[in-house]
């Protein structure tokens, strides 16, 4: 069972819309668009594991914190997910204010968020 998290996020990206999105926007063939899933698969699972490593310390890793909200909002830009842009954009700004109390439970709602595309290809 899924935890529930305080805040309000984006609804969670559906993969099928994502083809779409693929699709339409770029001009995209089924190679091409299978493709860009498996890549936006392997970029999200990396910065992810990032994410969590910017925690290791005894204190958060502001800078890290910065880049990682900065590859998040390009890559949720290539993936026509302008609300999920917003939410790593606030995620950015709040690392480079140092002013980020609700990091761990940002993290988890993108991972909530992009769990159909992290599972993609398992069948």
């Amino acid at each position: 069972m899924e935890q529930q998290l305080p805040r309000k996020y984006p609804l969670p990206i559906n993969t099928q819309a994502l083809k779409a999105h693929f699709a339409d926007k770029y001009q995209f063939n089924e190679e091409q668009v299978e493709l860009m899933l498996q890549s936006s698969r392997e970029s999200l699972q990396a910065i992810l594991v990032r994410a969590h490593h910017a925690t290791d310390g005894e204190q958060l890793d502001f800078e890290e914190i910065a880049r990682i909200g900065h590859s998040l909002k390009g890559l949720f830009l290539n993936l026509g997910e302008a609300k999920w842009a917003g939410v790593a954009r606030e995620m950015e700004e709040g690392a480079k204010q140092k002013d980020i109390d609700n990091y761990l439970e940002m993290v988890e709602g993108i991972r909530q968020g992009v769990l159909e595309i992290l599972h993609y290809g398992e069948e």
